[in-house]
């Protein structure tokens, strides 16, 4: 995978390179006149919608063992999973049998957290989440999933809880982390979701990307950015206040995906902030010569195609022509 120099221009941590000796050496800062937000740029962090993505539902996605980003075939990976296909897993329009004859309707928004198992977007998420959500209730441990609506995405979920750190809530998560299919546990990184209402602020430190080493061990290596929060001119030193402000609107932004299911986390430099979405190692982030990208990175990269400063896409030069600031894979740092 090649990363252009200027992607890192607006933050600290080093990108993703194929070549083994380069992961930790930074890029170098691109001239401040070099980019611009996009005057025509929407919403924060809206995703494409020509389909809906979400993992182990889409015909493109053929192993979904690891819902948020870890790659289950990766020699790394802490569970050490068998590459084998998971027949639970099927893409159900390859397979009329796996369609539901009928069509739940998704539960309404809760002030309750949930266990988030897998999010899907674009205009036919309920549609692959209802389908998602037909194949797993056959296992056991996940007969109650149920399908929520959650802002821009579809989640499938399971359990109502009161808070991140109840002992009710803690047990189930472990039960999800552990739950085996077919040799298999597809749901490692199943995460706590907050509530789906705009009252629940605050820091999180659950969502600081320095601590995924610690909370997801030796596999989290590396991360998807998908925006920047500070200053839009760079050659100007942000004040208290207005570091504040950005800290602030970046934990808003990991918030809002993390209630739409998405893995997302913060990272709070010394004058901007980042937001990142997954975790992956080596291999499933292409960072191993010869080994190509996983396809939970590239559905991720379809859901979040650029990287956004204050929620607007950035333009840059590049050969001649104007072009919007893709996603990028950087580094996870030590915490």
């Amino acid at each position: 995978m090649t990363v252009l120099p200027l992607i890192l221009a607006l933050f600290a941590l080093p990108a993703c390179s194929t070549s083994p000796s380069s992961p930790d050496q930074p890029t170098s800062p691109t001239a401040a006149d070099s980019t611009d937000t996009a005057a025509e740029s929407e919403v924060i962090f809206r995703p494409r919608s020509k389909r809906s993505t979400g993992v182990g539902i889409t015909s493109t996605i053929n192993n979904p063992a690891n819902v948020f980003g870890l790659d289950p075939s990766s020699p790394s990976s802490s569970a050490n999973l068998p590459t084998a296909a998971v027949n639970v897993f099927t893409d159900p329009s390859s397979s009329p049998s796996t369609k539901p004859t009928t069509t739940p309707t998704a539960a309404p928004p809760s002030n309750d957290w949930t266990i988030a198992l897998a999010t899907f977007r674009g205009d036919t998420a309920e549609q692959s989440a209802q389908a998602f959500l037909q194949q797993i209730r056959s296992v056991p441990s996940l007969s109650e999933a149920f399908v929520e609506r959650r802002g821009q995405g579809v989640i499938v979920a399971l359990g109502r809880f009161s808070g991140p750190g109840t002992p009710e809530g803690t047990a189930a998560l472990n039960r999800v982390h552990t739950t085996i299919i077919d040799n298999k546990t597809p749901f490692v990184t199943a995460f706590l979701a907050p509530p789906d209402s705009q009252s629940q602020q605050g820091t999180v430190p659950e969502y600081n990307l320095a601590r995924a080493k610690q909370l997801f061990g030796k596999p989290a290596q590396w991360t998807l950015q998908v925006g920047i929060y500070g200053l839009a001119d760079p050659s100007k030193r942000p004040t208290e206040s207005d570091l504040k402000e950005i800290r602030q609107r970046a934990e808003e932004a990991v918030l809002k995906l993390r209630r739409e299911g998405e893995l997302a986390f913060y990272y709070h430099a010394r004058e901007r902030s980042t937001v990142t979405i997954g975790i992956f190692d080596d291999q499933a982030a292409g960072a191993i010569q010869g080994i190509a990208e996983s396809q939970t990175l590239r559905s991720a990269r379809e859901r979040f195609p650029y990287n956004l400063l204050n929620g607007a896409a950035i333009r840059t030069r590049q050969g001649g022509r104007d072009v919007l600031q893709p996603s990028v894979v950087v580094r996870i740092p030590s915490e």
